[in-house]
């Protein structure tokens, strides 16, 4: 009987497969903002930075290349990112009754996998107590083919 048990043990221990662990299902959902500071469309903000609080770990990546401010900066901004924190912070007095628009491009991935965000995200503030509308019509054409332009992003600038 004894051993009888000993080789039923024996036959269950060697059934199982050791594999490793899988981890779940790989994210492929880009971060998406959870809340800023101060909100979107704000008004009358002075403050010299912007926060993005994300919904997962992120990180911060080719900021230069990537974040578009309009109107520009006299100097360029500090770029800084902690766990799902993300801050954008500069140290010049913002133009009074501007609106400001910050597009992230695809500066901000997820830590684990690196899904950039929509490159389509910004975020606006005005420093004077309305945003402007920050629209103009047209047509883009590119300049050796005289044909439009799909895609393509259009700054204006005082002179």
């Amino acid at each position: 009987m004894r051993n009888c048990c000993l080789i039923f043990l024996i036959s269950l221990s060697s059934c199982a497969q050791k594999t490793g662990l899988t981890g779940g299902p790989i994210d492929q959902k880009a971060p998406l903002v959870q809340q800023s500071v101060p909100v979107s469309f704000s008004t009358n903000y002075n403050q010299g930075f912007v926060d993005f609080y994300f919904d997962e770990e992120v990180l911060f990546k080719n900021q230069q290349a990537e974040v578009v401010i309009s109107p520009p900066l006299q100097t360029k901004p500090e770029f800084l990112s902690q766990g799902k924190k993300v801050q954008i912070k500069w140290s010049d007095t913002s133009l009074p009754n501007t609106t400001y628009t910050i597009q992230l491009g695809q500066s901000i991935v997820d830590a684990t996998e690196g899904n950039p965000i929509d490159s389509a995200q910004f975020f606006v503030f005005s420093t004077g107590p309305s945003i402007d509308s920050l629209e103009i019509t047209g047509t883009v054409l590119d300049a050796f083919t005289f044909k439009s332009t799909p895609k393509c992003w259009v700054l204006l600038q005082p002179t």
